[in-house]
């Protein structure tokens, strides 16, 4: 891509680090809300690498490490860089301002599913007129798709949850694009494993189009603008885990190392779980509960597990083992793979999931678009 040279009030020029704003929209108050943005610039010619974070307002490692790992330690390799950092430590100011997941000018609307996706006429035509976010995220995305070799979009997951990176599929919509669909995958493959968190494959084509994750920042990036993008996972929410923060910062150097931005050896995270299993993994909610009660997990983050495992021991509210499958009030894995994180709440209702899995993944990571494929066949 061209280097950028310009984003909202920040200037890139060789050498430094700029600090701006790009303007979101008017606020009934009559003040502007504006994103922070960086634009750190190396003397050297290279790609430009986008870092995004806090989408989601009551996500904060990636903030933090944003901060950390551009702000202060970037700084001093400017001379070494090669190419152009983009970072946003914030995508939703107005979410965090309020440490809510949503903007408190749109709390409808999930901010990570509104970039925009080329659309049929008929979609088009049955469409809600945009909201306050979806108007500015797809102003934004035009910055996005004219300047981002790689994007990297930094997210925190749920309670108790260890750190891992989500690798989207690729996704194409004509068979004669499915060559540069692999590549484009077999780059999304090395960045993702570069970073240094485990790796977990997003879920089926199915679910995650039915979750309008192609809308995501870096669904998005990938598979409308073409671009490499990964989102690592960093902990929990509401709070920052210091092991968390510290991957995260390691992950932003590993991944401008693979892009030859800058010199030096991918440093390995070994201080988070690393589960090794001798097969791809997707992320899935399960096991769930046939049977509401009081959850006690059996099983840590990062535990590798088998199907029958147990996962759970539902009781009662006398605390007496519910009545199921086993009469042992047991929920057992119905998957080989490992535990990504834990639910908070201890109050589960019939059918609620108790954990997210990373359980075998046998479906391929590049795929035509399911409407394509229909289409095709009539």
């Amino acid at each position: 891509m061209p280097p950028i040279a310009q984003l909202g009030t920040a200037t890139a020029r060789p050498g430094e680090i700029s600090l701006g704003y790009v303007e979101m929209l008017e606020l009934p108050t009559g003040i502007t809300e504006r994103m922070p943005v960086i634009l750190a610039c190396g003397r050297a010619d290279g790609p430009t690498f986008w870092f995004t974070a806090n989408i989601h307002g009551n996500e904060y490692t990636g903030l933090l490490a944003v901060q950390r790992a551009i702000t202060e330690r970037l700084a001093g390799d400017l001379d070494r860089l090669r190419g152009t950092v983009v970072a946003v430590p914030s995508l939703n100011p107005a979410g965090l301002r309020v440490s809510r997941r949503q903007p408190y000018f749109d709390a409808n609307t999930d901010p990570n599913r509104t970039f925009p996706v080329t659309k049929k006429a008929e979609d088009e035509a049955e469409e809600d007129p945009p909201t306050p976010y979806e108007q500015f995220s797809t102003r934004f995305f035009e910055q996005i798709r004219a300047s981002a070799d790689y994007l990297v979009d930094l997210h925190c997951a749920h309670y108790r949850s260890v750190p891992f990176t989500i690798r989207d599929r690729v996704l194409y919509r004509d068979e004669a694009y499915r060559a540069e669909a692999e590549r484009l995958a077999e780059r999304v493959d090395g960045l993702a494993w570069a970073f240094g968190l485990p790796v977990v494959n997003e879920f089926s084509v199915k679910k995650y189009l039915k979750e309008q994750l192609h809308r995501s920042t870096g669904g998005a990036a990938l598979n409308e603008a073409g671009i490499p993008s990964i989102t690592p996972e960093l902990g929990a929410s509401e709070f920052v885990d210091p092991a968390a923060l510290r991957a995260a910062i390691a992950g932003i150097r590993n991944a401008l190392i693979w892009a030859s931005m800058l010199d030096g050896e991918i440093q390995r995270i070994d201080w988070i779980p690393q589960p090794q299993v001798d097969f791809p993994v997707r992320r899935e909610s399960h096991p769930r509960t046939p049977a509401g009660g009081i959850a006690n997990a059996l099983c840590e983050p990062g535990e590798i597990v088998h199907v029958g495992d147990p996962i759970a021991e539902i009781r009662d509210i006398w605390g007496r083992p519910v009545e199921m499958a086993g009469g042992d009030g047991l929920v057992r894995s119905e998957h080989d793979g490992w535990v990504i994180g834990l639910r908070a709440q201890v109050t589960v209702y019939p059918h609620a999931s108790l954990a997210t899995l990373a359980v075998r993944d046998d479906e391929p990571l590049v795929a035509r678009w399911p409407d394509e494929q229909k289409d095709g066949a009539e």
